[in-house]
């Protein structure tokens, strides 16, 4: 992707991750993930890692809060379209899980990025049978998981 003036800071971070073809994994026991988990660290406090930081587990809330704020406003049709699929949906599951706690008392995430990923998935397909007021279903906070119905919705579109 050509950097502009117009690119999202998440959306360059997604696109280096792209290009350098980052782990997404959550749950990867090779390497953790741990590129992005740095790269995500540092897009939400403008800093890298401190020297012993733990990227894996729970990330401190000040640093869920700001990461939150960071990607909130991300264009994600151009983050998901511009990467192989399904990475960019694992960009956007990663922060969903670093910032699961924060996310679960905000709902920024979930406010900002349900009608987005609604249009990508096409929402009326039969996989998102009722409204957007049932998606997602589980306790009205968008997780990791939620994806994966946008992830097969894709695929059917393809």
């Amino acid at each position: 992707m050509a950097e502009s003036a117009e690119a999202h800071p998440f959306e360059l971070l997604c696109a280096e991750a792209a290009s350098k073809r980052w782990c997404w994994k959550l749950v990867c026991t090779t390497c953790g993930a741990l590129d992005l988990r740095a790269a995500l660290w540092g897009l939400a406090s403008r800093l890298s890692p401190p020297k012993g930081t733990r990227l894996l587990g729970a990330w401190p809330h000040r640093i869920q809060r700001e990461l939150i704020a960071q990607v909130e406003a991300a264009p994600l049709e151009r983050i998901v379209r511009s990467a192989p699929f399904p990475d960019g949906l694992g960009y956007l599951g990663m922060v969903l899980s670093i910032a699961a706690e924060a996310e679960s008392v905000e709902r920024r995430l979930t406010t900002a990025w349900c009608p987005q990923l609604a249009a990508l998935a096409d929402l009326d397909s039969d996989l998102f049978a009722g409204s957007m007021a049932s998606w997602p279903a589980r306790d009205g906070v968008l997780r990791p998981w939620d994806l994966e119905r946008v992830e097969s919705a894709m695929r059917s579109l393809v």
